[in-house]
This record gives structure tokens, C-alpha cells and sequence, in this order.
């Protein structure tokens, strides 16, 4: 790979991710993380074609995260509305505590 900002094709690795953001970029996406230690630029460069990413608007991934977290609310709300019994099968907070009292 070459560095974009001095042209160094040697000092140029991988870079670990440091961030949760970086995580989620690495994981959808064919953009590595690289640093150049001649000069110390660190960014993002395409996985086979060595093109720079361009920054990401902030808004942009603002809204992705909320997005999936919405959907995991709703997916976690449904699933607890469709497993949720509509009736104990023992009387435990009942109106009556007499067990003889309680009609099924």
C-alpha cells in the first residue's frame, strides 16, 4: 500500500482499530484501517485497491446507529409480547388467595 499523504510504500501497515465505529466500518465494509510510520497518517484505504475512504458525514452514522437500535427495541418489544402468558397457571397474585376460591 502507499501512503496518501507522503507516497511511502515500506512503512505502511495495518492498523488495529481502536474505536467501536472503527469495528462496524471494518465489518461492513472492504476498508482497512492502515498507518504510514514514516510520517504518522492513519486512515482508512480500500482492502485490495489501496483507494482512500472518505470521510464519513457524522450524521450519517448517527443515524445508521439509531436506526439499529430501533429496530432491536421493536424485534425485543415483539418477541416479549409473544411470549408473555396471558394467564398464571398458579394464583399468585390473585384476588382470591384462597386456592378453593380460584376459578380456572
Amino acid at each position: 500500500m502507499r501512503c496518501p499523504a507522503c507516497g511511502n510504500t515500506e512503512k505502511v501497515h495495518r492498523s488495529h482499530s481502536l474505536y467501536f465505529w472503527e469495528r462496524v466500518i471494518k465489518l461492513f465494509s472492504n476498508y482497512r484501517l492502515y498507518r504510514c510510520h514514516q510520517c504518522g497518517w492513519r486512515g482508512w484505504l480500500h482492502q485490495q485497491t489501496g483507494s482512500q475512504l472518505k470521510g464519513m458525514p457524522l450524521r450519517q452514522v448517527l443515524l445508521f446507529f439509531i436506526l439499529g437500535f430501533l429496530v432491536g427495541v421493536l424485534i425485543t418489544l415483539w418477541q416479549q409480547n409473544r411470549t408473555k402468558p396471558e394467564c398464571p397457571q398458579i394464583p399468585i397474585n390473585c384476588e382470591s388467595n384462597n386456592r378453593k376460591d380460584f376459578k380456572w
